[in-house]
């Protein structure tokens, strides 16, 4: 079960209405509250769940708070007056379906599709647009008729079914010409991380190779904790090796889930219709280790999710001087260089598929330049941009995308995007996120035993830092070098050998609905199969496949 489904009436109500039908965990995730004037609901974060305490309903139905870690529901039952309020970072979504007098809301296309029922059908431009990005833009949703609210923007639903955005003050980020204060910084987190251990000391750490995690595990020792962990990958993995001597400098106990061609193939099913189609099969590895989750499912998770976003996910992949990236004065100079760097890790899946569907690509192209337009005029500078893309763009869809994997097996909690930790972080200048250097250091001074163990991106100890060429990759390339810009060690999993050649016959059947011709479909299909980004390809493709195929059988 995930974490909410709620069917309701809009508008006035003729004649005696029923109680909403509502599909919901009842625990610190999800909370639902239905009396004769109104019904509530707020779900996310656990950790979150007393900031929505002090909601008043006829407050929220005309200035509806934007809280961090909780996405609201309020609907005053005597007029169907409907307030959804996302969550301010999206990584709680509000997915909405209207037909005629009645509002669907869910918190996952999963639990949206499960609701609408043979209704539910996958959207054909989603399809392109993972095929094309990996990823949704904007409010699409997987599936038709659905949409999936923008971050941080209360709506309004009333009579009739339009959906109207309610304007709201600028959240409260600290003052971004504040000076940065690392120590404070520091603070801030491992407080959220100890208010989330205290309140439930069954939560669980998932260790990697990178440095959220370890980051939290640092935070966790500095406050007296040590919780249990969790890791899965292929036996000598580079991920799984790196978590397995975190836990043991820790003395943590650790979960371990072995990735294999078996596991994968037992849980391909799962994944796709989980996931809905979004996540392809090649993200999927969180529902693989069977055996682990069924070790820790329904306890809290701690995940890491939102720490790109201080660890400059687009600008690190750098040049000397990248630092003058957060100078506003600059920003009119330096957004044409931001906007390539973001293009560039976007068009590793999109210029294959612009060669194998030359016709959507163009519109597709059009689409993302128009939202990368959106965050430059709200940005105060080139790195403000690239932040602002990311949260907006990558970390709400195609990071939460997986992260929605999570809702059926744990509750996740995210203390990165804690108030406190938002606040003090929103004031780190860009020379503290090139490089991974906030995260580098805060874990040195939290746990320095922690600094020795290896790093997923350099495969050496964590002090040892950056060599040139990883630092600034950008420079590498162009001095002909090798530019070293993401991990290195055995991979996680190996889905290039185990993902299928998948079926294409129902695909393409849903494709000629956008108006793709059959034959350009079919030739599209074996260029990206056969290419540079096949894997990519297989993964989007196997995932689309078998939710066409097998929905209808699970709703039975």
């Amino acid at each position: 079960m995930g974490p909410l489904a709620v069917r309701l009436p809009i508008g006035p109500p003729i004649g005696w209405e029923p109680q909403p039908q509502v599909s919901a965990r009842r625990d610190a995730s999800v909370s639902v509250s239905i009396t004769e004037d109104h019904v509530v609901a707020h779900w996310g974060d656990p950790a979150q769940a007393g900031v929505a305490d002090g909601v008043r309903p006829d407050h929220a139905l005309s200035t509806p708070p934007v809280l961090t870690g909780r996405s609201l529901l309020v609907q005053e039952r005597r007029s169907g007056t409907t307030v959804l309020s996302p969550d301010r970072f999206g990584v709680f979504p509000i997915l909405v379906h209207i037909d005629g007098s009645r509002l669907t809301v869910a918190g996952r296309a999963a639990e949206m599709a499960g609701m609408l029922g043979p209704r539910a059908r996958l959207d054909p431009d989603a399809v392109l647009e993972l095929l094309a990005f990996g990823q949704l833009l904007g409010e699409r949703s997987p599936l038709r008729n659905v949409r999936h609210l923008a971050a941080g923007q209360p709506v309004r639903i009333i009579g009739g079914g339009d959906i109207q955005p309610i304007k709201v003050e600028p959240g409260d980020d600290g003052d971004g010409a504040a000076r940065f204060d690392f120590s404070r910084a520091v603070d801030a987190f491992v407080t959220a991380v100890d208010r989330r251990l205290t309140q439930d000391r069954g939560t669980l750490l998932p260790l990697s190779g990178g440095l959220d995690s370890r980051l939290l595990l640092a935070a966790a020792r500095a406050s007296g904790h040590r919780p249990e962990a969790m890791c899965f990958g292929m036996p000598g993995s580079a991920d799984r090796a790196i978590a397995e001597s975190l836990s043991d400098h820790a003395g943590l106990h650790l979960h371990t889930g072995t990735l294999s061609q078996e596991a994968f193939d037992a849980a391909a099913r799962d994944i796709a219709l989980n996931g809905t189609a979004e996540v392809p099969l090649n993200h999927g590895q969180v529902l693989i280790p069977k055996a682990l989750n069924h070790d820790c499912r329904d306890r809290p998770l701690m995940t890491g999710t939102g720490g790109e976003i201080y660890r400059a996910f687009y600008y690190d992949r750098g040049m000397p001087g990248m630092s003058v990236l957060g100078i506003p004065q600059l920003k009119t100079r330096l957004l044409p260089r931001a906007m390539r760097y973001a293009r560039e890790a976007l068009d590793n899946s999109f210029a294959a598929f612009a060669a194998a569907f030359p016709g959507p690509a163009a519109s597709l192209a059009a689409q993302r330049e128009a939202l990368f337009r959106t965050s430059a005029a709200e940005a105060i500078s080139a790195a403000d941009f690239l932040d602002r893309l990311y949260r907006d763009m990558r970390m709400r869809r195609f990071v939460v995308a997986g992260q929605g994997l999570l809702d059926g097996l744990f509750h996740r909690s995210h203390p990165l995007l804690d108030p406190e930790v938002a606040a003090t972080w929103s004031t780190m200048p860009t020379g503290w996120r090139l490089g991974s250097r906030f995260h580098r250091l805060a874990i040195a001074r939290l746990a320095p035993d922690l600094a020795e163990v290896a790093w997923d991106r350099t495969m050496r100890p964590l002090r040892q830092g950056l060599h040139w060429q990883e630092r600034f990759p950008g420079l590498a390339a162009r001095l002909g070098q090798a530019a070293i810009y993401a991990k290195h060690g055995e991979r996680l999993a190996d889905y290039a050998t185990w993902l299928p050649a998948p079926e294409t016959g129902p695909i393409a059947d849903l494709l000629e609905q956008a108006g793709l011709e059959r034959s350009a479909i079919e030739t599209g299909f074996a260029r990206l199969l056969g290419g540079a980004a096949a894997t990519h390809g297989r993964g989007v493709l196997g995932a689309v496949g078998l939710w066409l195929t097998q929905a209808c059988e699970a709703e039975r």
